[in-house]
């Protein structure tokens, strides 16, 4: 979908998007209802940021079964796959395989962890039969969201248990995706409902490179449940509960050795999670409501020979919006969360603080007035927070917007946003040995800053969305981002150890003075007839690094080295058949990227092109059958260079089936 729509701030709290997109008119679309970055109820035209959603109907049409893969449809952002279980994603440059300055939340509920700011992608297999919308921020959401919503915010927005009344039943297969299956029912209870949900996948394990050996074993199995229940209490009240568990298990590439790249080792790889979401809502009047939400969850992460941990959090955010006068809207509030973790070092981590309770207070206040009733907008909001790790941050933002006719808007946006440094950065030091030099064997020691500092950025946004002719509609934004404090990694002077005798070269944690990004983001949609849709995506980045600390004679370079294409560019058509038959295909470019990965040849992730298809067809009204193909041009690329990983396992072809049922 073009479009660009904003972001859930209340889960399930927004009209739904049309199940079938295709015969819906651009102009209807534009005035869907959404939430945006203001947390309140708005059209598109009236979002005064780059921002997109992912629909169900797009997951389903184009078949995708993981949170990474529905990813890739948002132009602007980068999503690449490392392995059958690890995956990249990251907004605006500073690709790595745990990106910190992007925020991500499911049903508004954090799942970053603070060891790294990164999210494990395969401990969150949620069933995407029940997502109702992935809402993406591109850019500052900190004066909302709080610290690391620096590069973007991604809230992934699950359906209400009244959306999901009934039962349905999911198999499917393919040669990568492997088996898998899921069941979901929904019911009534009084004058709530309530809906539960279980989903087993398992990954097969990526191919071999022909003529090279065979890569490590990265198969992944995940078993799931969930439920889901809803309660109105009297005509303005609401109580929504959920929670779920998930256990994984399978295997991961080690952290080699210089000499092992050709024969990395194998590790299994193990995680069980769980959580429990509540939230109340009340509606005060037309002008004013109230919302109240408490998180907790428990994950357990076993990689023997890297690092186990074990954590749990509890979380608590409030909020009130309130109308006052004709022409201005106050929304403020503000949270809680608490970390407690214990981790167990295998042979390339140690620490001295091997536990950390980590706590994060923060308020904010946003003001919204049309000096032009219903034509001009201005936003001015911030937040201030205090945590553990980086201290103090004040994440001030000004926004803009005009639109003086229904199919044109403007918009123009400066915010301040701030990435806390993460527990890595500043208590574990990590050993890895470089082989022998001039007769002594040679180690790498990262070693931790406790003086860590927050990475503070400023940036300059601006788009316009406009639709010149009834079937045609435009979505551009550029933006500017000075990145102050980022993190670098900078030499120290080399000693002999003793025992045992080798060569150490010391490398620290510190912060570079100056990055600064510059790019730009577009997407045009077309609707040729009534029941065919053309999207198109072109992405820009050009990233700038001064104050660069070079370690090419280590084979490493700074950790806020971009690892970013320059250019990302799609395209895809969804056409509706007679009979019931939907056909989806689509093809990506990505241009190569610079990566300071002692594995990637040359220093560079490659070039690559993608193409997929799905078809799919509604056999009566409670069965759905559907077929389609990925990576179909090239079964053997990699797609990214870890900077710290042995070299990474190809993508293969894809080619899968799946029937759905409904009762």
């Amino acid at each position: 979908m073009l479009a660009s729509v904003a972001f859930g701030a209340e889960p399930g709290g927004v009209v739904g998007v049309a199940d079938d997109l295709t015969g819906i008119s651009l102009e209807a679309l534009s005035e869907i209802e959404i939430t945006s970055v203001a947390r309140k109820p708005q059209s598109l035209m009236k979002a005064a940021s780059a921002i997109y959603v992912v629909t169900s109907e797009d997951i389903r049409r184009t078949g995708v079964v993981n949170l990474p893969d529905a990813l890739r449809l948002v132009p602007g952002l980068y999503v690449a796959q490392i392995n059958a279980n690890q995956w990249v994603v990251s907004a605006r440059g500073f690709a790595q395989r745990y990106s910190s300055d992007l925020l991500v939340l499911i049903d508004g509920r954090t799942i970053y962890t603070p060891l790294f700011s990164g999210v494990f992608w395969e401990m969150h297999d949620i069933p995407v039969e029940t997502i109702e919308r992935i809402e993406v921020i591109r850019g500052p959401g900190a004066t909302m969201w709080g610290t690391n919503a620096v590069n973007g915010v991604i809230n992934v927005i699950t359906k209400r248990p009244d959306d999901l009344q009934g039962g349905a039943l999911t198999a499917a297969g393919g040669t990568l995706d492997g088996g898998l299956s899921s069941v979901r029912y929904g019911g009534a209870v009084g004058q709530g409902f309530y809906s539960v949900h279980g989903k087993y996948h398992q990954r097969a394990s990526s191919p071999a490179a022909a003529g090279a050996r065979p890569f490590s074993q990265d198969s992944w199995g995940s078993t799931r449940g969930g439920f889901r229940l809803l309660l109105p209490i009297g005509q303005s009240d609401e109580i929504e509960a959920e929670g779920g568990l998930q256990q994984a298990e399978g295997f991961n590439g080690a952290l080699p050795s210089v000499e092992e790249l050709v024969t990395s080792r194998q590790k299994d790889v193990s995680s069980e999670s769980g959580f429990v979401r509540a939230q109340w809502r009340r509606v005060i009047s037309e002008r004013s409501d109230f919302s109240l939400q408490v998180n907790a969850g428990r994950s357990a992460r076993k990689e023997p020979s890297l690092l186990n941990v074990r954590s749990s959090s509890v979380e608590l955010t409030a909020q009130h919006r309130r109308q006052h006068g004709a022409r201005g809207e106050l929304t403020y509030g503000g949270g809680f969360r608490r970390v407690s973790s214990r981790m167990e070092f295998g042979s390339f981590l140690s620490s001295d603080r091997p536990d950390r309770a980590l706590s994060y207070l923060n308020g904010f206040v946003q003001e919204e007035y049309q000096p032009i009733r219903d034509e001009l907008f201005i936003t001015a909001g911030a937040k201030l927070e205090e945590n553990s790790l980086g201290g103090f941050a004040f994440q001030p933002t000004l926004r803009a917007l005009w639109s003086p006719k229904d199919r044109f808007s403007v918009w123009g946006a400066a915010s301040r946003a701030t990435r806390s440094p993460y527990v890595l950065e500043q208590d574990v030091t990590f050993h890895q040995d470089l082989g022998v030099m001039d007769g002594f064997p040679v180690r790498l020691e990262i070693l931790p800053n406790p003086e860590q500092r927050n990475v503070l950025v400023k940036a300059w946004e601006a788009g316009v969305r406009f639709r010149p002719l009834s079937r045609v509609s435009f979505d551009l934004a550029a933006f500017r981002m000075d990145y102050d404090h980022a993190a670098s990694l900078t030499p120290e002077t080399p000693f002999i150890e003793q025992d045992p005798v080798r060569v150490v070269f010391p490398v620290s944690f510190g912060n570079l003075s100056e990055i600064a990004s510059d790019g730009a983001e577009g997407t045009v949609e077309w609707t040729a007839r009534k029941d065919w849709r053309l999207i198109g995506t072109y992405s820009w980045i050009q990233t700038n690094l001064f104050g660069r600390q070079d370690l090419a004679e280590l084979g490493l370079g700074a950790v806020t080295g971009s690892n970013t294409p320059r250019h990302q560019a799609s395209a895809r058509s969804s056409w509706n058949l007679p009979g019931g038959i939907e056909l989806d295909a689509w093809c990506a470019f990505t241009s190569a990227a610079d990566t300071p990965s002692v594995a990637a040849p040359e220093g560079r992730i490659p070039a690559s092109a993608r193409v997929g298809a799905h078809a799919s067809w509604k056999a009566g009204e409670r069965l759905r059958l559907s077929v389609g193909v990925r990576n179909l041009l090239d079964g053997g690329r990699v797609e990214f260079y870890p900077e710290n990983q042995a070299a990474p396992n190809p993508v293969g072809h894809n080619v899968y089936g799946k029937a759905e049922w409904s009762f």
